[in-house]
């Protein structure tokens, strides 16, 4: 699921996390 990596960038400095591997992880 890599078609949005700027969606997570994104979405992750709102959520305050230091990069999008946190939603990586998740999935």
């Amino acid at each position: 699921m890599r078609d949005k990596p700027d969606h997570y960038s994104l979405q992750a400095q709102r959520e305050g996390y230091p990069a999008r591997s946190v939603y990586k992880l998740k999935e």
